[in-house]
């Protein structure tokens, strides 16, 4: 028995030995696989929180929005009309409500009255003072009103069983004019002299209201689903259809409407908005859907944020998208931004242009000695004159509304325009004034004329006799005329921002002045935008006109002429400096995101969906496109343009965001480092060179595991940090460092013909070569180690591995002397042995 313990036991420790002296010897890592192709963002939809700014829930069901400057109104179903404030889309807060008796499921704003389609009742609400908005005018409706839009002085209700075309002319006391009973109306659009009627299980009907008191149905094409909104878009319309999705209809000739492509956004869509080339479906389902719609025929989905709520309604304003989100209130969600500013198409004038206005598909100049100049512009790439109207002076400023253009023609006065037919663009009325009129603003039926040192007030009721009905005198030359409200901001050049109250415009008065250069103004929420020429562009909060004061400023190449604001972007027309755009999510702290030369001087600018138009004086009209596509890669990195500000907050204008030498495509869909941090490990050393140079992990700092950082490694020690034994003499490089004081990159560090490993084996002293004769014995210098220390370092154990193989031996020796040293005791004995033996016993 106590042979077999001897020998079990010495199996066992060769056992141990040989196990400890193999992990010992091993040198392998393992080292993460970084240039593994990562395809998981190519087909992600952008489902992120980070898309989300902010929401507010309101206490019914949000079923249909609109926005006007700063606030959001919400058809809330059973609580009426809501009054929300966008200024800052990250907090929106309610500051008005209005409840109806009714249900309210549709909202338009015109001027300063909300319609809301309220069931039975078409109410008109004022909103001049959204805290507390008020009615003043309704028309019982025969059927359940689900929809509304309006054109000029018109209403059209979508009344299930009927259109009906409403005069709100005076809103106080609406009444029919008209009605189309052929539909089954369910939301509205109103485009020229067509409104196209999502008509829910009739699909699209094409209504013609050239005459509002007759209308009459013209086209139709029938979807597979119902349809419940609608949107128009120069020559195309979008319908909300919860079985196709949002469905592209081409209505050129509305007479008869044809299918160009369609995509279901499986959500069930209830509402759909156009920015550009994108198209925002409400999903009932699937809350926000972003659609490409650059090739209607072939519309594709590339990004999606799916809301708490129902999605009921949709609207875009700037870079927010706005959702009606049916129990969870309204939600705020980001879209896009406007970077990297191209020409992507111009139209050169007889004249100089000085104005622009942008009215549907058509964009009308003011050509200074040119006239007026009508613009199609359904191709922004390609935009070709189509019309224009001599004028008898030169045109400086032009204003839309409806289908007549204001003028200003200097010492020609206001001139009034038919542009029913762009085409044919035709005179119809002026005002002839007695000054030098520059800049031109329309609100309801008055346009406010800055006529040289005088703000007139000009009755358009009937544009082909308009008639001053009250002034204002200032001082200064006026460039611009800007109105928000009952208030009229006029750019009166070195003498500054005159505020004028014009609530009563029989009685115009000024109550503030903002003194700085003013040669355009453009107004959003209480702040005014300033083009201040050489003083670049000023920014005034106007929460209290009569003392408006500077915010902020952001300071341009060019001088600033003209200025137009679309969502958190201002675009400033620079005159040399051409067109600037600039960050006003922060009003006190603007920023230029984007610029764009151009051949001629910048004057004027207006926006219209992701289009800037730019009255380039001597180089005529400028189409540049300033809000991208979702699908687009500015920087050609291999992300799109959603995908780089949604998911990964990304510089979509530059493929290489942290700069540290790698695209952001590689770093987050190959290498999968962080593309905004240039050193993801914190290592010290920047992620392309450990990548392309130094071959080392970019998300581990010690990339060979051997206990030294990647940067001590290549900078201080000069060792392979892919390698735990640089080397290769068997020591770790940390404890030839750290431990044994060695050269981690010369195997014998003394010189003396014995490596480093072996001598410390063999207890001597890898630093002094004296030991290497084996004649003088290396004592070990354990005051400078734990012991513990040492036995768990490479070179303990492999001590413990030599004492056990010796011990394992001497164990067998012993053994096998026994056993041989028994055998010759027990050998047999000869007869003449005995004989011997008994001899000598007697």
């Amino acid at each position: 028995m106590k042979c077999k313990l001897v020998k079990c036991t010495s199996v066992l420790a060769c056992i141990v030995s040989l196990l400890v002296l193999s992990c010992f010897m091993t040198n392998s890592i393992v080292i993460p696989n970084i240039n593994s192709n990562n395809e998981k963002a190519t087909e992600q939809l952008l489902e992120t929180d980070e898309a989300e700014l902010g929401f507010y829930n309101t206490t019914g069901y949000a079923r249909a929005l609109a926005i006007s400057g700063d606030v959001a109104y919400l058809a809330d179903d059973t609580q009426g009309l809501r009054c929300i404030n966008i200024g800052d889309p990250t907090n929106p807060s309610e500051i008005g409500s209005y409840n109806t008796s009714g249900n309210a499921l549709d909202v338009v704003i015109a001027g300063d009255v909300a319609y809301v389609a309220d069931c039975y009742f078409l109410r008109c609400i004022n909103i001049s003072n959204p805290t507390s908005p008020s009615e003043i005018g309704s028309y019982d409706n025969p059927g359940n009103c689900s929809g509304v839009a309006v054109s000029g002085d018109v209403a059209y209700l979508a009344d299930w069983d009927a259109l009906r075309c409403v005069n709100i002319s005076d809103p106080t006391n609406p009444s029919q004019i008209g009605s189309c009973s052929s539909v089954n109306a369910w939301g509205v659009a109103v485009s020229g002299d067509v409104a196209y009627v999502a008509a829910y299980s009739q699909g699209l009907r094409c209504i013609n209201i050239t005459d509002p008191s007759n209308p009459s149905e013209i086209g139709d094409y029938n979807t597979t689903g119902y349809v419940r909104r609608v949107a128009v878009s120069g020559d195309v319309v979008y319908l909300a259809d919860d079985v196709q999705g949002v469905v592209c209809i081409n209505i050129s000739d509305p007479t008869s409407p044809s299918l160009l492509g369609f995509n279901n956004s499986w959500g069930g869509a209830l509402g759909v908005a156009i920015s550009g080339d994108l198209a925002y479906v409400a999903g009932q389902f699937q809350g926000l859907q972003c659609i490409n719609i650059s090739d209607p025929t072939n519309p594709s989905l590339i990004a999606s944020f799916n809301t708490t709520g129902q999605a009921w309604d949709i609207k875009v304003s700037g870079d927010v998208a706005y959702i009606a989100d049916w129990h969870q209130g309204l939600r705020c969600i980001k879209i896009s931004e406007p970077i990297n500013p191209s020409e992507i198409g111009a139209c050169s004038l007889s004249g100089n242009a000085w104005g622009v206005a942008v009215s549907g598909d058509v964009a009308y100049v003011a050509a200074y000695d040119g006239d007026l100049r009508c613009i199609d512009i359904s191709d922004p790439t390609s935009p070709s004159e189509i019309g224009y109207c001599v004028l008898s002076g030169y045109a400086w400023g032009v204003a839309v509304s409806g289908d007549v253009a204001y003028v200003t023609a200097e010492f020609g006065d206001l001139r009034c325009v038919n542009i029913s037919d762009p085409t044919k663009p035709s005179e119809i009325g002026f005002y002839l004034s007695s000054g030098d009129a520059k800049g031109v603003a329309v609100s309801g039926d008055v346009a406010y004329l800055g006529d040289w040192e005088v703000l007139r007030c000009i009755d358009i009721s009937d544009p082909t006799s308009p008639s001053e009905i009250g002034y204002c005198v200032l001082s200064g030359d006026i460039y611009g005329v800007e109105v928000s409200g009952d208030v009229a901001y006029v750019a009166a050049n070195n003498a500054g921002l005159w505020i004028v109250n014009i609530s009563d415009p029989t009685s115009p008065s000024e109550i503030g002045v903002f003194s700085r250069i003013a040669r355009g103004v453009a107004v959003s929420g209480d702040v005014a935008y300033v083009a201040a020429y050489d003083e670049g562009l000023r920014i005034a909060n106007i929460s209290d006109p009569t003392s408006p004061s500077e915010i902020g400023y952001c300071v341009l190449s060019g001088d600033a002429y003209g200025v137009a604001v679309s969502g958190d972007v201002a675009y400033v027309a620079a005159y040399n400096g051409g067109l600037w755009c600039v960050n006003i999510s922060n009003p006190t702290s603007p920023s230029e995101i984007g610029t764009c030369s151009l051949s001629g001087n910048a004057w004027g600018v207006a926006i219209s969906g992701d289009v800037a138009y730019v009255a380039a004086y001597d180089g005529d009209l400028r189409c540049i496109k300033v809000i991208q596509n979702g699908e687009d890669d500015l920087d050609s990195d291999g992300l799109t343009f959603l995908q780089e500000i949604w998911y990964y907050n990304t510089n979509p204008s530059n493929n290489d965001t942290d700069n540290d030498g790698l695209n952001d495509g590689n770093e987050i869909l190959i290498y999968q480092t962080n593309a905004t941090n240039d050193d993801m490990d914190d290592d010290g050393l920047n992620d392309g060179n450990e990548i392309l140079i130094y071959q080392t992990n970019a998300t581990n700092n010690d990339t060979d595991s051997d206990g030294l950082n990647d940067y001590d490694e290549i900078m201080v020690y000069l060792t392979n940090a892919t390698n735990n034994d640089t080397d290769g003499e068997g020591l770790n490089d940390y404890d030839e460092i750290h431990v044994y004081y060695t050269n981690p990159r010369m195997s014998d560090t003394d010189g003396d013909g014995i490596n480093d490993y072996d001598e410390i084996l063999l207890g001597r002293d890898p630093n002094d070569p004296g030991t290497g004769d084996g004649n003088i014995p290396f004592v070990p210098i354990m005051s400078t180690m734990n012991a513990m220390d040492f036995l768990l370092s490479p070179i303990g154990l492999g001590i413990l591995a030599v004492i056990g193989v010796a011990f394992a031996m001497l164990i067998i020796a012993v053994r096998t002397i026994k056993e041989l040293q028994n055998k010759i005791s027990k050998k047999p004995i000869s007869k003449t042995d005995k004989k011997d033996f008994i001899k000598k016993e007697e």
